[in-house]
């Protein structure tokens, strides 16, 4: 404790201090933590409420040209004046600077403090005012540390809903709606997401700012992305892009909790690779991870490096996937990410898989999805599972797969959720084929898997996602090869292979090639 010019020590405790100059009078200092605590308590309760007022009086008058560097001692020093509103207005303050360093556990403590002191005062237009700010400042921090699917994030949005909606402020209500709608969104609650979704681009029509289309357009995107609904998908991420400006629209990360260019960027990348644009895929890519370092927001970066990740396995690439998940990993154990550090978690496992750890990775993989369902989260589940199929069908362990795809399959025709669906009938009909191998002739395996193979090609070419039809046309060639069907199979191929114009350089696309030979021949 400091005393101040106007608190200079009393007698009685004069032995107990320092003595020390100080910008502009002397500074006085406790010797010691344990004597300050009995000097304290020897005050009665009024007194130790106006010492402190006055002390915060004097740093707003000593420092009003550099207050930002002592928001938390005034915060501190208002609470225990019991000049209540004061205190909301430093503690909220100083969680704006403490979010800014990506301290999100400090800031939950500073907006959970300054709600506590709220709930004291009377129920006034101006306290409702100071707590729908507040929790909707909470939101975003409490879906860094506990993920979007987390209980005490829905109950700080619905608070703020059902304060927003009592104010009437449309502007204010938005971040709260974009709130909610991730939380419905990773718990994979599709339905309710898109009309939230769709109160979004109502309310950003109505007020007409450019801010909130922009926002609007990611929250569209994302769902129809899942959806699999890849070309719409990207038009709305790319049409969010076109309003961005990192320096207008920077506050946003710590508003809706991600950077929207950042997101719209690695949106778009991952569904160009999807979509069979491995090049422009990881251009964009590039771009995104660029500007997430450059608007220096720790929760865009983790979610970029995500995206950076699923583009990588589309293309093959699994030392790249490799560092990323890695890098991911880092980020995350520092900055108390847990939801995707889990995510982080299950791409490391794949890529281990893929680099001949199958073990291993697929320990990590299982660990890493158990994690994940245990904050709330069920988004990307049949993403997640596909993997783990794809795991233990590199170690023998085909019957495990088989309930991985099973219980995938389930879950994409509960939520909706189908962006990964073709992948899981290419990996049924993978699964089936190595499981039976003995009876590998037997036409009723043959044909099961067949139909896996179709099912896979149909959906992805009506998704229109090449690089799973690609992969699921590959599938089929080769049970074909096997059974004097060369020609067809070469047909087939040719024609998928043949749409490609990039991306040459990756695993897959010298693979159909290698095949198309073979088939030639």
């Amino acid at each position: 404790m400091t005393i101040w010019t106007g608190c200079s020590p009393t007698c009685k405790w004069r032995s107990s201090f320092y003595e020390q100059p100080a910008t502009g009078d002397i500074e006085y200092t406790f010797k010691h933590a344990l004597t300050q605590e009995v000097a304290y308590g020897s005050l009665l309760v009024e007194r130790r409420k106006e010492l402190h007022e006055r002390t915060a009086r004097e740093i707003e008058a000593l420092f009003s040209s550099r207050l930002e560097d002592h928001y938390g001692d005034l915060a501190h020093h208002y609470s225990c004046s019991g000049n209540r509103l004061k205190a909301v207005e430093y503690l909220q303050l100083a969680a704006q600077q403490a979010m800014q360093r990506s301290a999100n556990t400090e800031a939950i403590d500073q907006l959970t403090n300054a709600l506590r002191i709220l709930k004291s005062l009377p129920e006034t237009q101006q306290r409702d005012q100071h707590e729908l700010i507040l929790q909707t400042m909470l939101g975003p921090v409490l879906i860094a540390t506990k993920g979007n699917a987390a209980g005490e994030v829905a109950v700080a949005y619905k608070r703020a809903l059902e304060l927003g909606r009592r104010l009437g402020d449309n502007v204010q209500l938005f971040p709260v709606l974009f709130g909610m709608r991730s939380f419905h969104l990773v718990r994979a609650e599709l339905e309710q997401a898109r009309e939230l979704g769709e109160q979004l681009l109502g309310l950003s029509e109505t007020i007409g700012d450019a801010g909130l289309s922009l926002e609007a357009n990611l929250a569209k995107g994302n769902t129809l992305f899942l959806f699999g609904k890849l070309t719409p998908a990207l038009e709305s991420p790319e049409r969010g892009f076109a309003l961005y400006d990192p320096q207008k629209y920077r506050a946003h990360a710590f508003l809706y909790g991600l950077d929207p260019g950042v997101f719209c960027l690695a949106r778009i990348a991952w569904i160009f690779a999807l979509l069979g644009h491995r090049d422009q895929a990881s251009k964009k890519m590039s771009a995104a991870l660029a500007l997430a370092h450059q608007q220096s927001h720790a929760y865009s970066l983790a979610v970029a490096i995500m995206h950076a990740g699923n583009v990588h396995s589309l293309r093959s690439e699994w030392l790249a996937l490799q560092q990323q998940a890695e890098a991911g990993i880092a980020l995350c154990d520092e900055q108390g990410f847990a939801s995707i550090l889990e995510q982080a978690k299950q791409l490391r496992g794949y890529a281990l898989v893929q680099l001949g750890e199958t073990e291993k990775g697929s320990a990590l993989i299982r660990e890493g999805l158990a994690a994940y369902r245990a904050t709330g989260a069920a988004l990307n589940c049949p993403y997640f599972l596909a993997n783990l199929a794809h795991a233990c069908g590199r170690a023998d362990h085909c019957e495990e797969g088989l309930t991985a795809v099973a219980e995938a399959i389930t879950l994409v025709e509960r939520t909706e959720e189908r962006y990964q669906e073709a992948k899981l009938y290419q990996l049924k009909g993978e699964l089936t084929l190595k499981q039976f191998s003995v009876q590998s002739s037997h036409s009723t395996v043959q044909q099961g898997a067949e139909e896996c193979f179709r099912k896979s090609i149909e959906i992805a070419h009506r998704q229109e996602a090449k690089s799973f039809e690609l992969s699921a046309v590959m599938s089929l060639s080769r049970l074909w090869q096997q059974h004097d069907k060369k020609a067809e199979a070469h047909t087939m191929l040719a024609e998928i292979y043949g749409w490609f114009t990039e991306g040459f350089d990756t695993a897959d696309l010298k693979d159909a090639k290698t095949l198309l030979d073979e088939l030639s021949t």
